[in-house]
């Protein structure tokens, strides 16, 4: 249940609808055999199965650093797969806090939007498995030492999670696609929330009346 405009159940399940597909078509085209489908059908439910923790985790983390209401800009960083998480990520937080918030593939940021990074700078890093995992590392260690005011999103589980991180199970087939894009979901809630603003609330309404891409009275995107 998501109590918000700014959902990302349409993102989810459009997530979901894809994999199932892909797997579809690697058996119909003999790619993957019957006991490969039924793994990633069953990392599919351990993902959903995974997101009650993962919101308990932000949740706390959250309760920890409650100084994030008052960013005035955000920074999502991403590789691989998980640089359309970061997308998604930015977009909820820019939709319900109402600030500027801005994804990044880190191999992009390596070219030239590192500068932007200052000693208050808000950002998330988000590490998966795949290219640019190596550089993403790095880059959490050097955010880690220029501004206290980062979170970390990291499918490489520790007994021991870092206040500064929130840990997903590592699903690496599918990546924790469905998993890491959790934690900006309540995020997105709970930030508002902090500064007793209603993510609900409609701001420039007139412009999607004015694009005509919206139903009078209805208060869902399109």
């Amino acid at each position: 249940p998501e109590d918000c405009n700014a959902k990302t159940k349409g993102y989810s399940a459009s997530l979901l609808l894809l994999h199932l597909i892909g797997i579809e078509i690697g058996v119909t085209k003999r790619m993957i055999d019957d006991s490969t489908k039924q793994a990633l059908i069953q990392e599919l439910k351990e993902s959903v199965d995974e997101i009650p923790n993962i919101i308990d985790q932000t949740k706390a983390w959250v309760k920890r650093n409650p100084h994030w209401q008052s960013a005035t800009s955000l920074m999502v960083i991403g590789h691989f797969d998980h640089y359309a998480t970061a997308m998604e990520g930015a977009l909820k937080l820019s939709e319900t806090l109402c600030i500027p918030a801005m994804a990044c593939d880190v191999d992009e940021y390596a070219h030239g939007y590192h500068r932007i990074l200052e000693d208050d700078s808000y950002v998330i890093l988000i590490e998966g498995e795949g290219n640019g995992k190596d550089k993403l590392m790095k880059t959490i260690e050097y955010v880690r030492d220029k501004t206290p005011n980062h979170l970390v999103v990291r499918t490489s589980m520790d007994r021991v999670i870092p206040l500064d991180e929130i840990q997903v199970r590592s699903h690496r087939t599918l990546n924790s696609a469905l998993t890491a894009v959790i934690v900006f979901q309540v995020l997105a809630i709970a930030l508002p929330e902090l500064l007793g603003v209603d993510p609900n609330v409609e701001k420039n309404p007139k412009y999607l009346s004015h694009l005509k891409t919206r139903i009078e009275g209805n208060t869902a995107s399109h």
